[in-house]
């Protein structure tokens, strides 16, 4: 069995096997790799909680809206429990690391030093997944609307549950080992980040350099990115819907169907001679041109074999009727149902295109000459208007409006999130600074799918904005504790290393908590799935990464010493 209805209905089975399956396993991982953080039950516990909380809240709100489950928001669990670990972790790696013996006291201080950021960070990511909702496909609306409000209740949950678990607590605060110096030594976060320190802190010029080149490789493989909405692209390799096809596709005359209907302006009868012959013309011409075009349908191929009959079997009448009378006079006679190929009035007829499995691009193809080929001469002429219809249009159709939404909610993103940066640092040197993370992780995921061959679809579409949601929440968090321990060291290096102690750890964790939940949907039954997100993974880490390299190397080379003072209005 294969054909557009059988793919509607294996698609919308499996969603709920795979919304099932995925969101235990990453539970299981963001317990897991919070215990690596923290190895504390509270550091795992309270963050957990707020997870679920957060996908019990959103899943909840889509019932009450009516936004019903598709392919694109399986992953909305997913990525509520990446959003929602993340911010955990910034105010729990800030409670433990706070100088305050008390909780109370200790989550004051952590709301001081990272609250500001987190809500700034929730607020650029509702952004970025708010842009979704510019796109003309309902799905991708839908995904952005209902993402941002989830990002909006996570952060509403991490500022208020966490804190209040936290003075439930009558024990006194645990003392971590990852606050200790004397353990730090031993501490991967610590050890990357001295590292970093100190191999590349004194060579900020070659590392803007290194960012420019890979910049520029990654924009020489987003030119062979491609735009590619095929429902044969939801099913893995070796499935057995996707073997039927591929066998029907080989053996018939394929599994797509297109619709060119031509439609009386009047009222008037459409199978006049003129019109006839341009339709015979035409699926004579489309099936010598395109050998994806299995076979051609329409009114003319019974009006010719019933002039045959009409005349003894005569092959050399096997041909269209003369005038529009016999053709009426034919049709009136035919006993059987043509329907689904011309109406009762005999005002509409339709042509019926069998296609093959092909790439969007050649099936675009076939679909613009089948609308040239009936251009506005005949159409004035012969009063009559022409559209093309059927799944396959549908889905040509899709793949425009995918191109187009990924250009407007990548530039509304980014618009937005820089006047957020701005309004925030009052600082236009900071807020460059601040978008070139973001403008080198989004740079390689395109040039990523660009090199393996990923093409832009309905779900690769969200990669870009969500990264921004994301990703500029890292710059956020180093820039604002940056400015923080500008003010009180006044001086760069001293700074940067301050903020690496607290803040870069906290990016390291969120960005692999991130990484880890985005690699959870590589177990999708379908593929689309399981590339966004380990585009997104790959995206936001390098994104995460970028800004604990980048930012300090920025500051150096365009603002030096006075990078981080902080204007009174900020």
């Amino acid at each position: 069995m294969a054909g557009e209805p059988v793919v509607t209905d294996r698609v919308s089975s499996s969603m709920g096997d795979d919304l099932k399956r995925l969101l235990p396993f990453v539970l299981l991982v963001m317990v897991v790799i919070l215990y690596l953080i923290f190895r504390h039950y509270e550091g795992v516990l309270f963050p957990v909680i707020a997870m679920i909380f957060s996908v019990i809240w959103t899943l909840g709100t889509m019932s009450i809206l009516g936004i019903p489950m598709s392919m694109v928001s399986i992953s909305i669990p997913t990525v509520l429990t990446a959003v929602a670990s993340a911010y955990g972790i910034h105010f729990m790696t800030h409670y433990f690391m706070s100088p305050e013996s008390g909780r109370y006291e200790s989550c004051i201080d952590s709301m001081k030093v990272s609250g500001l950021a987190i809500v700034m960070a929730a607020l650029t990511t509702v952004v970025g997944f708010g842009s979704l909702a510019t796109s003309d496909m309902t799905h991708i609306k839908n995904y952005g609307i209902i993402t941002a409000i989830g990002v909006f209740y996570s952060l509403v949950i991490t500022v208020t549950l966490i804190p209040a678990f936290l003075l439930l607590r009558k024990n006194v605060k645990p003392d971590l080992p990852f606050v200790k110096k004397e353990g730090s030594s031993k501490d991967f976060s610590s050890r990357f980040l001295f590292f970093i320190e100190s191999k590349l802190g004194g060579h900020p010029g070659k590392v803007l350099i290194a960012g420019v080149i890979i910049v520029a490789v990654s924009l020489a493989g987003m030119l062979s990115v491609k735009v590619s909405m095929n429902t044969m692209d939801f099913f893995q390799e070796g499935s057995e819907i996707k073997n039927a096809d591929e066998k029907l596709n080989a053996k018939l005359s394929g599994t797509q169907l297109l619709n060119i209907n031509i439609e009386s302006s009047d009222g008037s009868a459409v199978i006049t001679p003129e019109v006839l012959d341009k339709v015979e013309s035409f699926q004579r011409e489309l099936e010598s041109k395109y050998k994806l075009v299995g076979k051609t349908v329409s009114v003319n191929d019974f009006l010719k074999k019933m002039n045959q009959e009409m005349h003894g079997g005569d092959t050399a009448y096997y041909k269209l009727p003369e005038t529009t009378q016999m053709a009426k006079e034919y049709l009136l006679l035919y006993s059987g149902d043509i329907d689904n190929m011309i109406s009762k009035d005999m005002d509409k007829i339709r042509i019926h295109l069998s296609i093959r499995r092909g790439s969007m691009s050649d099936l675009a193809e076939i679909r613009g000459f089948a609308l040239e080929r009936f251009g506005d001469d005949f159409r004035k002429s012969n009063n009559v208007t022409v559209n093309a219809g059927g799944f396959l249009d549908l889905m040509i159709e899709a793949n425009i409006l995918v191109f187009k939404g990924q250009i407007s909610s990548l530039a509304l993103s980014l618009l937005v999130v820089s006047i957020l940066m701005y309004l925030i640092f009052r600082n236009i040197k900071l807020t460059l600074i601040s978008l070139i993370p973001l403008l080198i992780g989004i740079a390689m995921n395109f040039g990523l799918m660009g090199f393996l061959n990923i093409p832009l679809n309905a779900a690769t579409a969200l990669v870009a904005s969500i990264s921004i949601g994301m990703g500029i929440d890292y710059s956020i968090h180093f820039i604002t504790q940056y400015r923080n321990s500008m003010e009180e060291l006044n001086d760069v290096d001293k700074a940067v290393r301050k903020t690496y102690e607290g803040t870069g750890r906290a990016i390291l964790s969120n960005a692999a908590s991130v990484m880890a939940g985005f690699l959870v949907l590589l177990f999708s039954e379908f593929p689309v799935i399981a590339q966004c997100g380990g585009l997104i993974a790959f995206t936001v880490t390098v994104t995460g990464f970028a800004a604990i390299i980048v930012i300090p190397a920025a500051m150096k080379v365009f603002n030096g010493p006075d990078a981080g003072k902080t204007e009174k209005a900020a």
